[in-house]
């Protein structure tokens, strides 16, 4: 009798459940990786646009504390003008 079979070796459970955990590993860390990497693109992408509208906010207050300055100067000098009479 032969002992050594030059067939395949089957495998036993315990590497089986081995292999399917390395498998379900292997996937979880690519996909995690990939998650990873769409994550920094959108939130490169956020900055990108939220940079333009940042500064157009910055113009809009800017003109606003303009504005309101010059109304609360005209507003002065007709209280001025009121009392004065």
């Amino acid at each position: 009798m032969n002992i050594n079979s030059t067939g395949p070796e089957e495998k036993g459970f315990f590497e089986k459940v081995k292999e399917t955990i390395e498998h379900l590993w292997e996937g979880t860390k690519d996909t995690a990786e990939e998650v990873k990497d769409k994550t920094a693109d959108t939130i490169e992408h956020i900055k990108d646009k939220i940079t333009p509208e940042k500064k157009t906010v910055a113009k809009r207050t800017t003109t606003a504390k303009g504005s309101v300055a010059a109304k609360a100067k005209t507003l002065k000098a007709k209280a001025e003008a009121a009392l004065a009479m």
